[in-house]
């Protein structure tokens, strides 16, 4: 066989040297263009990074150094301490042997169980208190057990000093838990 039937049967090459090269430039391509994406968002943060505002620092206002004179002091003069008269206590007041349940019938709050510590304080016993089947009595009720009515008087004149005094009987049950009842009145 001879030399041109050889190259006839060799099997020819589907590459040509052009072809061959075209695949390491996309390469090189691809390389550059991630290069110019990285240069982009690099140049970006930059940029706005350089936008952002610094904040003022606030100005420092000048202190006054204290000064070195001496504050005077004022004269003392001794406060005489007033002398205060011990109020009787509980213990103190001797029992008036009585026991009272007291009734608001004013409709001002309170009033009953004020009255109540007045009376105590007095050496009356408290049976209860309590409000009564009204609240419109213009003046002070007092109803006592027929066995304690020695005692009506003393009674009545304790509460005369802070009320008016309405009607006064000795017409309690004798089996009252009460010796004495009183309602009070607005007045």
């Amino acid at each position: 066989m001879d030399e041109t039937t050889i190259s006839q049967m060799a099997p020819q090459s589907t590459l040509s040297p052009q072809q061959g090269s075209g695949g390491g430039r996309k390469i090189i391509l691809a390389i550059i263009a991630i290069m110019a994406v990285v240069a982009v968002i690099f140049g970006a943060g930059k940029f706005l990074g350089s936008r952002q505002q610094e904040i003022p620092q606030p100005t420092p206002f000048p202190t006054q150094e204290p000064t070195a004179t001496p504050t005077p002091m004022p004269e003392t003069t001794p406060t005489p301490t007033p002398k205060t008269t011990p109020k009787p206590t509980a213990a103190a007041v001797t029992s008036k042997g009585l026991s009272v349940r007291v009734l608001n019938g004013s409709g001002i709050a309170g009033r009953a169980a004020s009255t109540a510590d007045y009376l105590k304080g007095l050496g009356y016993d408290i049976a209860s208190t309590g409000n009564a089947d009204k609240s419109d009595y213009d003046n002070t009720q007092i109803t006592i057990k027929s066995g304690k009515q020695s005692l009506l008087a003393d009674l009545k004149s304790d509460l005369a000093k802070k009320f008016q005094i309405g009607t006064t009987s000795a017409t309690l049950s004798a089996t009252d838990s009460a010796d004495a009842e009183v309602i009070l009145g607005k007045n």
